[in-house]
């Protein structure tokens, strides 16, 4: 399987770099990005899936499910820095297949963790149609 999501990953790429409208390039490099993510996810599944097995049988748990409603619960309050260490390993695991450039920089190293009382990140304006708070 691996081999045909190669082959056609080729032809894309190689089909990118003809004369074409700019709408063919962009579903061209679409498709490219596309057949990328699901070669990285073929050659590192099996690892990935034991590893998460691994990462939630170290916090008593089976599967994710149950991992969410012990989070949900305060479950897991008391060991909060295991907790996210198991989860950052876990999403890194996730965006190296996603998009292994987005790894590139970390602006949090393994060995640091946020503070649990900083500040949330401010929410998104509200959208045009919301209405204004009251000026004064």
């Amino acid at each position: 399987m691996l081999e045909i999501v190669q082959a056609v990953q080729q032809w894309w790429s190689h089909a990118a770099t003809q004369p074409a409208s700019s709408r063919r390039t962009f579903d061209i490099q679409v498709a490219v990005n596309a057949l990328d993510i699901v070669q990285r996810e073929l050659l590192d599944f099996a690892r990935q899936r034991s590893a998460h097995r691994s990462r939630l049988a170290g916090l008593g748990h089976a599967d994710d499910r149950s991992l969410a409603n012990a989070i949900r619960s305060g479950a897991h309050d008391d060991n909060l820095e295991e907790l996210a260490v198991v989860l950052r390993e876990s999403i890194i695991d996730k965006v190296a297949v996603a998009n292994p450039r987005w790894l590139q920089s970390d602006p949090l190293p393994p060995h640091q963790s946020a503070p649990h009382n900083a500040a949330a990140p401010q929410r998104a304006a509200a959208p045009h149609n919301a209405a204004a708070p009251p000026t004064e």
